[in-house]
C-alpha cells in the first residue's frame, strides 16, 4: 500500500499565476471546475476538514455564474474526531504521525 497516493487531476487557474503562463497549461476557473465535476460525478470526495473545501467550492461555483452542485463528501478531521476522541490534535500531520503513515 502506498502512503503517497496518485495525481489523477492537475489544474492551474488562468486567474492567479500570469508569470508560469508560458510552463503551465493555464485554464479559466469555470474550465477547471467543469473539468473537476466530470471527475467527481457520482462519486465521495473524501477531504480533510471538508467545511474548508466545501466553501472554497461553493464561492468558485457561485464565481463563474455555475449552479452549485450537491456533492457527496466525506470529512477525515469528523471521523478522526469521533473515533479517536482524546487525541492531542486532528490535523493531518499530527494524525499521519500518530497512525506512522
Amino acid at each position: 500500500m502506498s502512503n503517497q497516493g496518485v495525481v489523477i487531476y492537475e489544474g492551474f487557474c488562468d486567474g492567479n499565476s500570469h508569470r508560469f503562463q508560458k510552463v503551465l497549461h493555464l485554464k479559466s476557473l469555470k474550465t477547471l471546475l467543469a473539468e473537476f465535476l466530470t471527475i467527481v460525478q457520482d462519486k465521495r470526495i473524501i477531504c480533510h476538514y471538508a467545511d474548508h473545501d466545501i466553501d472554497i467550492l461553493k464561492r468558485s461555483f457561485k464565481q463563474v455564474g455555475l449552479t452549485e452542485q450537491n456533492l457527496q463528501f466525506d470529512c477525515t478531521w469528523l471521523l478522526a474526531k469521533n473515533c479517536f476522541p482524546n487525541l492531542e490534535s486532528y490535523s493531518l500531520e499530527y494524525l499521519c504521525k500518530y497512525f506512522n503513515i
